[in-house]
């Protein structure tokens, strides 16, 4: 799948390209064991010729007669890139694999969904998942167990992505966690950064060392242990977003940085996890790849999270969306404690059939950035499957599909995800594979996958099997789809969800004033309150439901406060309820105020910078943060969560009290800036000014390398990530860079010219920001053949 920076890491490693009709030697030579400083490429090529796989030598696209019909690059100027159709839609590009197939999406008179005239999906036999190889019909559940389940994961191993290595020689974990709180009211959580460090005894000589990490939020007023999401990829601000979305479901959340274990490069596969366990050797066609990889630190976190005290460790969700959705299908089939799972739009070799022409296809993970997630084997099903005739090809002769992966995971509860306009994960293809993997489930006495229609209706939630499926109105995402995989997790596990609408409530001094909330919850609840003065109109109820409170006059020179407690099974939330007093003063005093006429406080920019106010006051308060509107984005998916950065030790309260104001470190080099209004009934709000200081530039590129073949063209886009403005020069004149400047996340696209000469050359092109040291990207190019 393509790019999502957002919710992985970015490494600097060592990127080569694999340009399209370049031409490629029937046999490479390669050292016995692997460099330093090995390739992507050269570990690909390596893989290639273990495999006695030869790429074959393509036409010019412009002259290839297998091209798709009315399609066109999409530059002109460089007719060897992608190409595009009228739609010019950013989530379908068309590109031609290193074998010479064409992602196709010309067959859509049916508009979303190919229509009769779909020639080019190609005509695949049908891939039965009740009946074994040699050709006998499983009609019981214990015949799934013990022969066509193993049967089908034994093919997935072997053929698609690896096994995981004997136990005797995987590495031990040892755990370490730090624990904090974080958030406010009823959002508090407990916070714990989880390190595995993993022992290299079997090779100290492993060029980086692995290691497992993960953020885990648990809710601070959960009474019992609570079911987790296990989210794929996401550092920093990525918890915040997934605690915002998940937390009021019922869920806690742990985000896995799983870049630390494994990279996503395949410069990296004699290293890391599985270099370490290969001793720094080349890979053998049947070991695992990243994905497993991938899987493998999942099962690790699981052994974590069933000694934590804090996690229901029977109810265990995985999520991930892109080549995280393919991570998460294939940890599901290969880890059986996964209780549910959400993969989003996750494409070829995750959810959709690989044995059908639409969209992204298995042939294009051949390529030097993506080969990395599966085994070496899946090469072997790329390719003509006769000599000379474009259609059908090898996958014909696959014995597992997209659908035999889902079947894996049965009867457990798998959720999937696509885009209406997200063509190149093939939103239909995914339909189709809930349809085709319905066998296993039902033989196993659950309903699978559960619709009255043939075609998905977009934004329409089928979700009343065990295997959920919705395509929402829009690109490649999963964003859109959670309200709909929470209610569909809720009807297979039982999940206390107990939610207010507020955490504090201001009332007037006088007598009968009230105020009203609503509970939102799958149990029955109890109210609690712990002050006389406050009444509230139910003791109890069940669901939703709304809650009055009314108070009596209060009488006194100071303001008061009373305590309302909802609780229910393993939950309680808590609201505040602030009377004011009829002799109201309010004031906010600061020794660090700066400013003439607005009183103003500075922090720093880094995490947990600290600044403090206090309120002056004889009745009761609230206080509110603003901030000002969010540029919008551009990316496909924001994991930035609600954007905000300040969070106070008190949100409301009564008289004098000295509030403390923590920051979270400022991504960018610019200032920002937020509103606190202190505010109570009858007076004027007292606003003030807090300015965070810009924090220290960044420089991410996701390559120091690049190399060309002789005959010169364009790279694969380099990605940049910065929080500031970028500028780019090439030291010489046969490297062609662009664009010259750019900001924030961002494209360079390198352009060499042909090498006419008798030798290699060398080159370079400099990024560079404004307090950092150049980033500088070696070219180089190789001569041309025979001399």
């Amino acid at each position: 799948m393509k790019k999502d920076l957002l919710k992985s890491g970015i490494c600097i490693i060592i990127f080569l390209v694999s340009l399209s009709g370049c031409k490629k030697s029937a046999k490479s030579q390669f050292p016995d064991f692997p460099p330093d400083n090995v390739t992507s490429l050269m570990d690909r090529d390596q893989m290639l010729a273990q495999l006695g796989i030869v790429l074959p030598q393509l036409p010019p696209k412009l002259e290839d007669p297998n091209a798709p019909p009315n399609t066109f690059p999409a530059n002109p100027q460089n007719p060897e890139g992608n190409w595009t159709d009228s739609l010019r839609n950013p989530d379908a590009p068309i590109s031609r694999s290193v074998f010479g197939l064409w992602n196709n999406y010309s067959d859509n008179s049916n508009g979303l969904f190919p229509g009769p005239d779909s020639a080019r999906l190609g005509n695949y036999t049908p891939i039965d998942l009740l009946r074994m190889k040699n050709g006998k019909l499983i009609t019981t559940p214990e015949e799934w167990w013990k022969k066509r389940r193993p049967e089908i994961f034994k093919d997935i191993q072997d053929q698609l992505y690896g096994r995981i290595p004997p136990e005797e020689i995987l590495p031990a974990v040892t755990w370490n966690v730090t624990t904090s709180t974080g958030g406010s009211g009823n959002s508090a959580y407990i916070q714990k950064q989880i390190t595995g460090t993993i022992d290299i005894s079997r090779y100290p000589q492993v060029r980086n060392k692995p290691e497992i990490r993960a953020v885990l939020r648990t809710p601070a007023k959960a009474t019992e242990p609570v079911p987790v999401i296990i989210f794929f990829g996401g550092s920093g601000s990525a918890s915040d977003f997934y605690w915002e979305r998940s937390s009021p479901e019922g869920w806690a959340t742990c985000v896995f940085e799983l870049t630390a274990l494994q990279p996503d490069n395949g410069a990296g596969l004699t290293s890391y996890l599985i270099g370490l366990v290969n001793q720094g050797n080349w890979r053998k066609p049947g070991d695992w790849g990243t994905l497993v990889a991938w899987s493998w630190g999942v099962s690790r976190l699981i052994d974590y999270l069933e000694t934590d005290k804090d996690v229901n460790s029977k109810i265990i969700g995985l999520n991930g969306v892109s080549r995280y959705g393919k991570a998460t299908i294939v940890a599901m089939a290969y880890e059986p404690r996964i209780a549910i799972g959400f993969a989003g739009d996750a494409g070829s070799l995750g959810t959709k059939m690989n044995r059908r022409h639409w969209g992204q296809d298995l042939e294009n993970s051949c390529d030097a950035n993506e080969y990395h997630w599966m085994s070496g084997n899946f090469f072997k099903w790329a390719g003509e499957l006769v000599p000379g005739q474009y259609l059908p090809r090898k996958i014909e002769e696959c014995p597992v599909d997209a659908h035999s992966l889902l079947a894996l995971c049965a009867p457990r509860p798998v959720f999937m995800n696509g885009g209406s306009t997200s063509s190149w994960a093939d939103p239909f293809g995914i339909f189709l594979t809930a349809v085709n993997a319905s066998p296993a489930y039902r033989i196993l006495g659950e309903e699978g996958f559960i619709s009255s229609e043939r075609v998905p209706v977009i934004d329409k939630a089928y979700i009343d099997g065990t295997i959920g499926y919705r395509v929402h109105n829009g690109g490649h995402t999963d964003a859109p789809n959670w309200p709909a995989f929470h209610e569909f997790a809720a009807r297979h596990f039982d999940i206390t969800t107990l939610v207010s609408s507020v955490s504090s409530l201001t009332l007037s001094y006088r007598e009968g004033s009230s105020a009203s909330f609503t509970i939102k919850s799958n149990r029955d609840w109890e109210v609690i309150c712990n002050a006389d003065w406050l009444k509230t109109d139910s003791r109890s109820s069940s669901g939703s439901d709304t809650i009055t409170v009314t108070a009596s006059a209060n009488t006194g020179n100071s303001g008061r406060t009373a305590i309302v407690t909802i609780k229910t099974k393993g939950r309680e939330q808590t609201v505040t309820v602030n009377q004011a007093s009829p002799r109201s003063v309010l004031g906010v005093k600061s020794e660090k105020f700066t400013g003439a006429r607005t009183k103003e406080l500075v922090v720093g920019s880094a995490e947990g910078s600290q600044a403090s106010f206090d309120i002056v006051s004889t009745t009761a308060w609230d206080v509110q943060v603003t901030y000002p509107p969010a540029a919008p984005t551009t990316g496909r998916r924001s994991m930035m969560g609600s954007g905000n950065w300040i969070s106070l030790s008190d949100e409301s309260g009564v008289n004098d009290k000295t509030l403390l104001l923590t920051a979270s470190a400022n991504p960018g080099v610019q200032t920002r800036s937020a509103t606190i209004t202190v505010q109570t009934i009858g007076l004027p709000p007292l606003s003030i000014i807090v300015t965070q200081e810009g924090g220290a530039p960044t420089l991410n590129i996701n390559a120091d390398t690049l190399i060309f073949t002789s005959e010169g063209g364009n790279a694969s886009p380099l990605f940049v990530m910065t929080n500031t403005t970028w500028f780019l020069q090439s030291s010489d004149e046969w490297i062609s860079a662009t664009p010259a400047t750019g900001g924030n996340f961002g494209q360079i696209v390198v352009k060499v010219a042909e090498n006419t000469g008798g030798s290699k050359r060398t080159g370079n092109i400099t990024v560079t920001v404004d307090g950092l040291q150049p980033k500088v990207i070696v070219v180089r190019q190789e001569a041309p053949a025979g001399k």
